[in-house]
């Protein structure tokens, strides 16, 4: 992609003291902590790269895990090339990783031209995100995540852009995360609209995702001798009890969690009419309704507190949309860091944070 330069200017000055903030304020554990913490995902990408360039047999690593093995066993190879020890790249890649989102943020507000303020609050929700951006700051080992969120940023910017680089950027999601899944859905959706047009697009996108969850699926089951269990999206239903209805309802809802700064700007914001579409509306809707639906459907047994986590990879898609079709109904220049002290203190978490002296 051409719009690669970086002018350094307030909002670089902004987002880049937001991630040292981040870094500062966020427990940093290690591997050995990770795992008493029940961090058993960690455990899996770690021996992804230790053991780089080999791709082991062991049925410690669920099959699930084993299809997102690209990322981790790169940089078990540039640990072995560089002679850096493997946790120290996941840290160092988790910032890198944190500023080349909040460049390509920049971007796409341009692009829709949102102000520095509405940019600038908005990124916030992303580097503050208790269960994301500061997951991974303290557990780098779940890189696999953030990395995910970076490519949903791109193939955001390649939407708007109209990229052909997003048929890239779709198949390579699916290497960090089978939520990718839900993008085909979305971008296929967004391509119905004019079909006869696009339908050599659609045929493309689904014959290339097909072989590459085949040739994951492969993968996983070559080398954990396990098979991919329908429970991460029938759990709900086979769990279900009305015995326990009340808890199902919470389990349900716990994703709002998630994006309660989001929702707490709509009382500052209102919707821009001209500026709905309904087609690129099915895309950015579609997504994030399914990337939330998936760990809500796998239950609570099966997702468990993990629901916090999975939700909130949908934030890119509905912080871009919030853009698209909202503007302030105040003035944000005297205000938007009041926004900014907000979302700092909602990421506040009683395991990632500094702060978690105060939770226990």
């Amino acid at each position: 992609m051409k719009y690669i330069f970086l002018k350094l200017d307030n909002y670089y000055l902004f987002s880049f003291t937001l991630i040292l903030l981040l870094l500062l304020t966020t427990n940093h554990y290690s591997y050995e902590q990770a795992l008493l913490l029940n961090q058993l995902d960690s455990k899996s990408y770690y021996l992804f790269s230790i053991n780089s360039p080999d791709l082991i047999y062991s049925k410690e690593i669920p099959y699930h895990h084993y299809q997102r093995f690209l990322l981790p066993y790169l940089i078990g190879i540039i640990s072995k090339f560089l002679g850096f020890e493997i946790f120290l790249i996941y840290k160092f890649l988790t910032i890198l990783v944190l500023i080349l989102i909040s460049i390509i943020h920049k971007k796409i507000l341009n692009k829709i031209n949102q102000s520095f303020e509405t940019s600038i609050i908005l990124l916030s929700i992303v580097i503050f995100s208790p269960y994301l951006s500061r997951y991974v700051v303290s557990i780098p080992l779940m890189l696999v995540d953030l990395f995910f969120v970076l490519i949903s940023y791109l193939i955001i910017f390649s939407f708007l852009w109209k990229s052909k680089w997003i048929y890239l950027l779709i198949q390579l999601s699916l290497f960090f995360r089978l939520s990718g899944i839900a993008i085909i859905i979305g971008h296929i959706g967004y391509n119905i609209f004019n079909y006869k047009k696009n339908l050599s697009k659609i045929f493309f996108t689904v014959a290339s995702s097909f072989l590459i969850i085949f040739f994951l699926g492969f993968v996983a089951n070559k080398f954990t001798d396990s098979e991919f269990s329908n429970l991460h999206y029938l759990g709900l239903i086979k769990e279900f009890n009305f015995n326990r209805l009340l808890q199902t309802i919470i389990f349900i809802s716990k994703p709002i969690i998630c994006f309660i700064p989001l929702i707490f700007l709509l009382i500052f914001f209102k919707f821009k009419k001209q500026n709905f579409n309904f087609a690129k509306s099915t895309f950015f809707l579609i997504i994030p309704l399914l990337m939330i639906g998936q760990p809500i459907l796998g239950g609570e047994q099966v997702t468990g507190n993990n629901i916090f986590r999975l939700s909130s990879l949908a934030l890119p898609y509905l912080i871009i949309y919030f853009a698209i079709i909202f503007k302030p109904k105040i003035s944000l220049k005297n205000n938007y860091f009041y926004f900014l002290v907000i979302n700092f203190i909602y990421s506040f978490h009683p395991k990632y944070s500094v702060l978690s002296f105060l939770f226990n």
